[in-house]
């Protein structure tokens, strides 16, 4: 699979909205609560590669355990 965050570029909240198919407002609601670390860089944000990186694999894992639901034994 094909990396989609290289760890060495620094991204736009538009470039992680659009290669993750989400809405900017999306991306800064992530970032507001913590969950996607970013920096202010003269009032914009920008989020790291490693950091997209880490809350994608977050994400994806949450998303995973979240369908897959409590498994009861009958």
């Amino acid at each position: 699979m094909k990396n989609l965050f290289e760890e060495e570029k620094i991204y736009t909240v538009a470039e992680m909205a659009t290669t993750l198919r989400v809405s900017a407002a999306t991306v800064i609601r992530a970032i507001h609560r913590g969950k996607l670390k970013a920096l202010r860089v003269e009032g914009q944000w920008r989020i790291p590669g490693k950091e997209a990186r880490r809350y994608l694999w977050a994400e994806t894992m949450r998303t995973l355990t979240e369908a897959s639901g409590p498994h009861q034994e009958d």
